[in-house]
């Protein structure tokens, strides 16, 4: 197989794990200690929408992330689209969400997951190697759709 087909995927299996880290470590976590409980309080302070809307956000934003970058590992034409619709729903949450306080350990793996996923996407659409392999799978889905 192409190296940088094995590059790719390689992204993207590094983008899903950390993503998987950071909602275990955002939702499994120890309890903040003593001194940082009163920081936790302010999380949604200032808030434009309301809590709820911003959690059904955040899921919708989490499940659109993973169905593109599992979609991208199989080359699936829309997967790719799937990924650019989470790029800017996180911006309008981070924007409406109100003032998010979180530990250094979660912003840790929520970046390695934002650095890969946007390597992912603009391979997906940039590097011409990977956007070839998503035309020959579409064009692979056609035909057999045709026939």
């Amino acid at each position: 197989m192409n190296r940088q087909i094995d590059n790719f995927r390689t992204l993207i299996v590094l983008s899903l794990a950390a993503l998987a880290v950071a909602v275990y470590v955002s939702y499994r976590a120890e309890p903040p200690p003593a001194e940082l409980q009163d920081l936790y309080g302010w999380v949604g302070y200032g808030a434009v929408i309301p809590g709820l809307v911003d959690e059904r956000l955040w899921y919708l934003w989490l499940a659109l992330t993973c169905m593109g970058l599992l979609g991208s590992f199989f080359f699936i034409a829309s997967a790719r689209y799937l990924l650019i619709i989470p790029m800017f729903l996180a911006p309008l949450r981070a924007g409406l969400g109100g003032i998010w306080v979180s530990s250094p350990l979660e912003d840790a793996f929520w970046s390695f997951n934002y650095i890969f996923s946007t390597f992912v996407i603009g391979m997906a659409f940039f590097h011409e190697p990977i956007v070839v392999r998503f035309r020959k799978v579409a064009t692979r889905s056609r035909l057999a759709d045709d026939l």
